[in-house]
């Protein structure tokens, strides 16, 4: 009877590790199509003539250099122009070695996040997982969704028909309105919430909509609320139609936590989000002394060769030179918040300076490192051991 019982465990022990495999193959197979398919989609859309006609280097040499340097060094052609490699007549081999190339970033840094990055895809799952430490997030109202949503500061929940009055809480408040999964700024909306007696209405870039026809939106995607920050003065004089947020990655491990590259996306012709692919403007900064450095345009929404910028388009402030406030209190922030998750290796923030110091807005898994790296590759040794350890070769 007793050997029985055994078997019986062992049979079941390891038909439960084979099922774990199984799924855990199944994940990151649907992973990497996931990802492959988003390389083709970008390779396929570039605009690759439009851009070899303004670039000073033989036409031929460039569609070698970009069709080898995604076959070979998985560099899509976005990221040779980005990156100006067309400048340097060195060998491309040789080019590519300071970066991450697309392929890598795209297929193969999330997985060291894989089973937990629930927390950073999730922007609910977010805030109920950082809301219980000292980290500043934006006041987050609740979850939206087809059959009505959860109030996050009491765990109340309320039916599609309760919207108006739920939406009454919210009165006088300038919100953004986001999916609860989602990048790149899809989707997102930014709102000024008022009411006339029982009826809301929400105000979208100057365009008033009643809140029964916006609702319609929660039955198709899930979407959380939160209060639209405040942006520190200095950004404002820069560009004050969006929060200018700072991306800044984190690498955690038993060591502790290193930084490892930053930008500030600077919002473009009067847009409220400032998204790189959609117009913003990718700017460097120093890491050490937080001073901006120069910005540029996504090739891939310019279509257009530009000398960097140092100066905003549109408010024609100067940015480059420019010290962010409250910069060592950002990055002493952010190594904080990649503390307590630990479960999370790698991690890319969102961060905004308000007028009171940073706050966070969200963490990403997956993050697009081109926007840091058009100032300067991220690969080096220090980097490759460090994702070694996770068995992730970059």
């Amino acid at each position: 009877m007793i050997i029985f019982l055994i078997a019986a465990i062992s049979f079941n022990l390891s038909r439960g590790l084979r099922e774990g495999k199984t799924l855990k193959f199944l994940s990151r197979l649907e992973y990497k199509v996931r990802t492959f398919k988003e390389q083709v989609g970008a390779f396929v859309e570039f605009r690759f003539f439009k851009l070899a006609r303004q670039a000073s280097r033989g036409f031929l040499i460039q569609v070698w250099e970009c069709l080898w340097g995604w076959v070979r060094y998985g560099l899509l052609p976005k990221s040779y122009y980005n990156y100006r490699m067309y400048e340097d007549y060195t060998p491309l081999r040789k080019k590519v070695k300071a970066y991450i190339s697309d392929n890598i970033y795209f297929s193969k840094l999330g997985q060291v996040n894989m089973r937990n990055n629930v927390v950073l895809s999730n922007k609910w799952v977010f805030h109920n997982y950082f809301d219980k430490y000292p980290v500043l997030l934006p006041k987050c109202w609740g979850y939206f969704h087809k059959n009505g949503g959860i109030w996050k500061d009491t765990g109340e929940t309320f039916g599609f028909e309760d919207l108006p009055k739920i939406f009454l809480r919210m009165d006088g408040h300038k919100v953004v309105i986001k999916p609860i999964r989602g990048s790149s700024g899809a989707r997102i909306v930014v709102a000024d919430i008022h009411s006339e007696g029982d009826a809301v209405f929400l105000l979208i870039s100057g365009t008033k909509v009643p809140l029964v026809e916006f609702a319609q939106n929660f039955k198709r995607t899930n979407y959380i609320i939160e209060d639209r920050l405040l942006q520190h003065d200095d950004l404002n004089a820069i560009y004050p139609q969006a929060v200018n947020s700072i991306r800044i990655n984190t690498l955690n491990d038993t060591t502790g936590v290193k930084l490892w590259g930053a930008i500030i996306k600077l919002g473009t012709s009067g847009a409220e989000i400032d998204n790189w692919g959609k117009g913003s403007l990718c700017v460097g900064i120093d890491m050490d002394s937080g001073k901006m450095l120069t910005g540029s345009y996504d090739i891939h929404f310019s279509n257009t060769i530009m000398a960097p910028f140092s100066v905003h388009p549109d408010t024609k402030a100067q940015f480059e030179g420019v010290q962010l406030p409250y910069w060592q209190e950002l990055k002493a922030t952010v190594c904080q918040a990649a503390k307590m998750a630990p479960i999370l290796p790698y991690i890319a923030w969102d961060v905004a300076i308000t007028p009171e110091g940073p706050c966070i807005i969200e963490g990403n898994g997956r993050s697009d490192l081109s926007m840091v790296q058009v100032h300067g590759g991220l690969r080096n040794q220090e980097i490759i051991e460090w994702w070694r350890q996770f068995g992730i070769k970059i």
